[in-house]
């Protein structure tokens, strides 16, 4: 597992090379920005919060049967309009500190005010100088959390700790030519002939499937980049292409660290 300062190293390592073959000077604050950014995303989790909701609906169903249990006289209505009247009431705080559909509660606009302020600050007083005005877009454009962006298990389905397992569908070598099987373990010969693996005698990859859709759309996201950049430079200079510079910079900075975070949330380097 990284943590924030991690991060942060190999931004700057990675724009110090960037710097080596790009000979126009950009503020490439904004690429720590989106990185900073995704990472801080996760205190904004709309899934963790509905979760929250859940665990809360449990626990105070019981506690209020328990209570009329316990007390049957003590209440001017009859028990079930009074557990109908408790429900009333965690629903309507769990609405207000945990949001619904369309509406984010409380406790997640505390979080994103206070993550706000932290990073406005922080990137003002830097050596990027980051402006709060140009800080501001960019904070909205990471403002929530999504499991692909950091290549983490995904939390379905609902109740199941060990969620979706399923092995990847893709197979190893899409070159078109046969791979070698003299010499390969049987235990990954998942495509051979009736291995019954993937199709086309190829073997399917030795990942599992999520992973694998989440690193087919982070190399779209950097191929997207890639593209936006050539097109953005090949524009004139405007107040408006230079906005668009700072976007593609904090996404590239934003597909950067899900790559960190391939390595920092997956046991690649214990079995590479």
């Amino acid at each position: 597992m990284g943590d924030i300062q991690t991060h942060e190293h190999l931004s700057r390592v990675i724009i110090a090379t960037f710097r080596q073959h790009w000979p126009h000077e950009e503020n490439y604050g904004f690429f720590e920005l989106g990185n900073w950014l995704t990472d801080m995303s996760g205190f904004i989790d709309p899934y963790a919060f509905l979760c929250a909701k859940i665990r809360v609906w449990a626990g105070a169903r019981p506690r209020a049967l328990a209570g009329i249990q316990e007390h049957p006289l003590g209440f001017a209505t009859t028990p079930r309009e009074q557990l109908d009247s408790d429900q009333s009431r965690v629903g309507q705080f769990a609405d207000h500190m945990l949001g619904r559909p369309g509406a984010a509660g409380e406790l997640a606009g505390f979080i994103r005010n206070l993550t706000f302020f932290i990073g406005a600050e922080f990137f003002r007083t830097s050596s990027y100088a980051i402006p709060p005005e140009q800080f501001q877009p960019i904070f909205y454009h990471f403002a929530q959390y999504y499991p692909h962006e950091h290549l983490d298990f995904p939390p379905w389905p609902h109740g199941q700790p060990r969620g979706n397992r399923d092995a990847s569908t893709r197979a190893r070598h899409s070159c078109g030519s046969a791979p070698d099987w003299r010499g390969m373990p049987m235990s990954d010969r998942s495509g051979a002939p009736g291995s019954g693996g993937v199709s086309g005698g190829s073997p399917s990859r030795a990942i599992l499937g999520y992973l694998d859709d989440q690193i087919e759309y982070v190399a779209e996201l950097l191929t997207w980049i890639e593209h936006e950049w050539i097109r953005v430079n090949a524009e004139p200079d405007s107040p408006n292409n230079r906005a668009d510079k700072r976007r593609v910079l904090a996404l590239w900075g934003h597909a950067s660290h899900a790559i960190e975070d391939f390595f920092f949330h997956s046991n690649f380097v214990e079995f590479a």
